[in-house]
């Protein structure tokens, strides 16, 4: 399909989907059968501003793979896909 593959993303998405479901799976053994646990609310200034840091972050990240300044490196700094 035409696809690049900056940086190995598609093996770290594979094996990050792999783990994450297996330790769904884990925690929800352990917790058979126990009752829920009521957890606080979370402080959404430090969701939205952890969010924008991994995006900037995440951005420059995949645009220095590329190695390169060149229309090819273009939707991958604009998230066009």
């Amino acid at each position: 399909m035409g696809a690049l593959d900056f940086a190995g993303g598609t093996a770290v998405h594979i094996t990050a989907g792999t783990t994450s479901a297996v330790f769904a799976l884990f925690c929800r053994y352990l917790c058979r059968g126990k009752p829920r646990l009521h957890t606080e609310a979370q402080n959404v200034i430090h969701i939205v501003l952890g969010t924008a840091l991994l995006s900037f972050g995440w951005l420059g990240f995949n645009g220095g793979s590329t190695l390169a300044v060149n229309i090819r490196c273009v939707p991958v700094l604009l998230w066009v896909y």
